[in-house]
């Protein structure tokens, strides 16, 4: 059966959808009764799309100027990436005490597939693994059966990859996407032996790095 969804929803996602893939960029002005009708849609649903894209923190009420899609500068970067390591950490944790051997079994076989995407070049045009990265770590959050640190955790992974579409960073290339590649596979072999401080420290380090590779882009956009 095909989910179900409000207006608001339908609204929400395609605003998501559009940020996420640089559509709207960074210090655009969204305009409610323009998108509204893009999206054949009245007023109401894309207005509370709106309210709730300012609740999570993507765009800026500004008054008498209206609404605008946030811009990161270092700070917010730092504080993102900040949110992230304090989180993931914690669920990294907890999973390597009690995350599901059928969940590894899962993680085991995306992480093929992100492997071979890789070898075959089919990720050439995703600079950081954007997708790759959500899912993974989003699945481990699902399994543990927390759905607001995992709603929260996707909001903040949703902004990391909104970010890296308005630095237009440059295409990662096949040993550094490898290397993303293993981190994941050392995480996710620290969860199966049950090593928390380990497991915590490569999430940490993985964060990181990606930080670092952000505030270099801005520094050098």
């Amino acid at each position: 059966m095909s989910e179900k969804i409000t207006l608001q929803e339908k609204a929400y996602r395609e605003l998501i959808r559009r940020i996420v893939a640089g559509e709207i960029k960074m210090g655009n002005a969204l305009r409610e009764e323009v998108l509204a009708e893009a999206l054949g849609l009245s007023a109401t649903p894309m207005r509370e799309a709106l309210r709730r894209l300012e609740r999570e923190g993507w765009v800026e009420m500004i008054p008498y100027r209206g609404c605008f899609l946030r811009k990161f500068d270092e700070k917010n970067i730092r504080e993102l990436f900040f949110l992230r390591i304090a989180l993931e950490t914690e669920v990294v944790g907890a999973a390597a005490v009690a995350l599901p051997e059928d969940v590894c079994l899962r993680l085991h076989e995306l992480l093929r597939l992100e492997a071979a995407e890789i070898e075959a070049g089919e990720l050439a045009n995703d600079p950081m693994l954007y997708n790759e990265d959500v899912d993974f770590h989003a699945r481990i959050a699902e399994a543990l059966k927390l759905p607001r640190v995992g709603a929260t955790l996707l909001v903040l992974q949703k902004q990391t990859m909104a970010f890296g579409c308005s630095l237009n960073l440059s295409p990662m290339s096949k040993e550094q996407k490898l290397n993303f590649h293993r981190e994941h596979k050392l995480i996710l072999q620290a969860i199966e032996q049950h090593r928390v401080q380990l497991a915590r420290e490569l999430v940490r380090l993985h964060l990181e790095s990606a930080c670092e590779r952000f505030l270099v882009s801005d520094l050098e956009s």
